[in-house]
């Protein structure tokens, strides 16, 4: 365990989870006026990602209407494929006599035992690149906005 076996999931996964992290973030920054805000949305934001992402609730247990809420989270693909790196195919004699004997009972308990691990890192950088394409998109609009407006004054 921690033996960092194959170090360019790690890499690639840590990566692709801080572009859409500061996606995220850079977006919500040029939605609101105030910074302060902007960091309150976002540690909201990130902590609601966090509830849903199957970490400490998983996705069985979410009321139904809720169910579509674990694939929203950028943190659910990144999460669960840290996971996948960290206990598939690992075994733990010293844990046999609480259950745990071997990685692929935890990823059952977290019901995430069937990863795949490019899917999820497509996805992620899929997010991101939406994401800053949202965040450029909406610069350009306040800027035509802006440009609009000034040019109606002057007239």
């Amino acid at each position: 365990m921690t033996g960092l076996d194959e170090p360019y999931w790690f890499y690639l996964n840590m990566f692709l989870a801080l572009f859409a992290a500061e996606a995220l973030a850079q977006f919500v920054s040029h939605l609101v006026p105030h910074f302060i805000i902007g960091m309150a949305l976002i540690a909201g934001l990130y902590g609601l990602f966090m509830l849903l992402q199957g970490f400490m609730v998983v996705p069985s247990e979410f009321p139904g209407w809720l169910r579509w809420a674990y694939n929203v989270p950028f943190h659910t693909y990144s999460w669960r494929t840290f996971m996948y790196n960290e206990f598939h195919n690992q075994s733990f004699p010293d844990a046999a006599e609480s259950g745990f004997e071997d990685g692929e009972t935890i990823l059952k308990i977290y019901e995430i035992e069937n990863v795949n691990r490019g899917n999820d890192m497509i996805i992620m950088l899929c997010y991101g690149m939406f994401i800053h394409f949202s965040s450029f998109s909406l610069l350009s609009l306040k800027h035509w906005l802006k440009k609009r407006k000034n040019i109606s004054e002057d007239a």
